[in-house]
């Protein structure tokens, strides 16, 4: 019995079997969610937490740089999924698209970013293919008033989330590629250091669809147990298992495979039941837990 794998791209949505769509995401495929950030990221201090009504928006977290120059940015963490590099492309360009607003006017001010740029934050035990790790940041110019600012806006992706900043500076105080520089640094220090902890259906077995003898296994597949030259069990682009016979060891053996392929994959899902994830010293944890849709309103917090 041998397992082959092969290269092909996985689905660009979370959603990765056919029957997830009728699963909602959070509060089903993903039902508890722990966040353990840095409260230092070079000399910035974090110093407030925020949690949004709708759960889809996350939370924030505000870091407060020298006091002196009264500097501070809010980072934000919200739930993306499984998503690869095109959905960050996407939400990156509706970003500075609702920032620009109407002719470049917003809140009465200008806001007007330049072109984006990619980098990939190395992490552990993360596939190539990945877009974990994955970051865009733009900049650009903010008028407000009297007054011209430096902009900078940098989105990754880690672990089922989108982790998010803006950064402005006085324009007579620093250079706009200093502001980008700065800002991309501190999350790709926070990329490297967040931990996203989430439990949920995620962690349930992969779907199993059983075909007759008669039909044929799908040419596109991720990988393949093959015994006596046939083949006995099949992992789909999406993540699901293809076979004739549900009792046939190649199925858990596929299983196993195909977890493992999926958390380099899409890291995050840590299983069915939430556990306690490990608080280093300099660190803080936020806790939610997302109710199903007819449970009642909102995620419950915990800090």
């Amino acid at each position: 019995m041998w397992i082959a794998l092969s290269a092909a791209c996985a689905s660009p949505l979370w959603a990765v079997a056919s029957d997830v769509a009728q699963r909602p995401f959070l509060g089903g495929y993903v039902r508890e969610t722990r966040i353990v950030y840095p409260l230092v990221l070079a000399d910035w201090h974090a110093q407030d937490e925020r949690r949004y009504e709708q759960p889809e928006f996350g939370v924030s977290v505000r870091y407060a740089g020298d006091p002196a120059q009264a500097r501070h940015l809010d980072v934000y963490v919200y739930p993306a999924g499984e998503v690869m590099a095109a959905s960050l492309d996407a939400h990156m360009a509706q970003t500075i698209s609702e920032l620009h607003g109407l002719d470049g006017q917003r809140d009465g001010r200008t806001i007007r970013f330049g072109a984006v740029d990619a980098e990939r934050i190395a992490l552990e035990g993360v596939d190539a293919d990945s877009a974990d790790g994955e970051m865009r940041s733009a900049s650009g110019w903010m008028r407000s008033g009297d007054a011209t600012y430096h902009t900078a806006l940098a989105i990754a992706v880690r672990q089922y989330h989108f982790v998010k900043a803006r950064y402005s500076v006085a324009a007579d105080t620093t250079s706009e590629a200093s502001v980008r520089s700065t800002l991309a640094a501190l999350v790709g220090q926070l990329v490297e250091q967040i931990e996203i902890v989430n439990t949920g259906s995620c962690g349930a077995p992969l779907p199993l669809v059983v075909i007759d003898a008669g039909s044929g296994f799908p040419d596109a597949r991720l990988a393949d147990v093959t015994r006596d030259e046939q083949v006995r069990a099949l992992l789909t682009q999406d993540f699901e298992l293809v076979t004739r016979d549900p009792d046939d060891p190649a199925v858990a053996l596929l299983e196993a495979a195909g977890k493992a392929l999926r958390q380099t994959r899409y890291p995050g899902c840590a299983g069915e039941t939430p556990l306690e994830p490990d608080v280093p010293e300099g660190h803080r944890e936020i806790r939610i837990e997302y109710r199903a849709p007819n449970a009642g309103p909102g995620p419950a917090l915990v800090t």
